[in-house]
């Protein structure tokens, strides 16, 4: 087919440079949606094919990007119906903002823009940022959503605990080391059975989010979990058998579900919400404990709990009451 440019589409608003000139095969975005500017591209494209100077690379699939990204231990949970969408045939080119926005409304048509965020603009962003794509892709408009912090009171990890443990106890070492640790759960799915050390009640996480290594204290409880691991800690191997995927999710949600423990949302984070709110509850110092690094971040955690000092209210005249 002889070069010439591709209309905009439902899933591109750019015109694109497509066909073979001179033996040279070419298909690449003008990145642009205005007919003249994308004709001075295309002139300029054939001209860089007649001086030999033009070298097109094969452009990566979008299929291609979600195998790698998948591959190197990125989430692949929410990447199904992009993959769907786009088909196999499309190219990590192929996406531009109109064409991202089409796709996560077609796909969440009655979602939040919270919800899509989380589940379409998130995930396509870590596959292209994977494979090396420079994109200007913005998220929608209250992206953010409401904040829901929520945490579980001692009796709810009960109930949690215990039927984790009818159903998996390798899930319920799992979330009891999320809950008296504060670890993020890729942070803890990431740790290896040589970085526990149960005698001296410490781990150490080699990789956190927030890039700095850093030693994890361990409660009684933790390491009677860690050495009760229903495949031993004697391996050179990682400690647990997931990855952060649809599995262990759909997992954590049957075990919620039977709890009768509502997660808002995040069966582990809500964990460490509330190590985070226990811990302040004590009087601890989060930022001390190495596990939050900002004392804004920490801050939040102030509104889970009545402080001591609210407390005080019990000796104002007349608060005491009958009981």
């Amino acid at each position: 087919m002889p070069i010439s440019l591709v209309p905009p589409s439902a899933r591109s608003a750019n015109y694109r440079v497509r066909g073979t000139y001179l033996g040279v095969r070419v298909d690449r975005s003008t990145e642009t949606g205005d007919k003249a500017t994308a004709k001075k591209f295309l002139a300029g494209l054939k001209a860089a094919i007649e001086r030999g100077s033009f070298a097109e690379k094969p452009a990566l699939t979008i299929a291609a990007a979600v195998t790698s990204y998948v591959q190197s231990g990125g989430e692949g949970r929410f990447l199904a119906p992009i993959l769907r969408y786009f088909g196999k045939g499309a190219t990590v080119n192929d996406i531009d903002q109109a064409s991202a926005d089409a796709a996560a409304t077609s796909i969440y048509p009655n979602a939040t823009p919270g919800t899509r965020n989380r589940q379409f603009y998130t995930p396509l962003l870590a596959v292209l940022r994977h494979a090396g794509v420079e994109t200007r892709i913005r998220r929608p408009k209250g992206a953010a959503g409401e904040a829901r912090r929520i945490w579980l009171r001692p009796e709810q990890f009960e109930h949690l605990a215990k039927a984790a443990a009818a159903e998996d106890e390798e899930l319920a070492t799992l979330m009891t080391l999320l809950c008296y640790t504060g670890l993020r759960l890729g942070e803890a799915l990431g740790l290896r059975c040589d970085a526990i050390h149960l005698e001296q009640a410490s781990a150490f996480c080699g990789k956190t989010k927030n890039g700095d290594p850093r030693s994890i204290y361990l409660p009684p409880r933790v390491v009677a979990a860690l050495a009760n691991h229903p495949r031993g800690l004697d391996r050179d191997a990682r400690i647990f058998r997931w990855t952060k995927c649809g599995e262990l999710y759909k997992l954590a949600d049957r075990v919620y579900r039977v709890a009768g423990v509502d997660h808002g949302g995040a069966p582990f984070h809500v964990l460490r919400h509330s190590y985070g709110a226990m811990m302040t509850r004590i009087g601890a110092d989060l930022v001390g404990t190495g596990v939050w690094k900002s004392p804004t971040a920490a801050r939040v955690y102030q509104h889970f709990t009545v402080n001591e000092e609210a407390r005080k209210a019990d000796a104002l005249p007349g608060a005491g009451g009958k009981r």
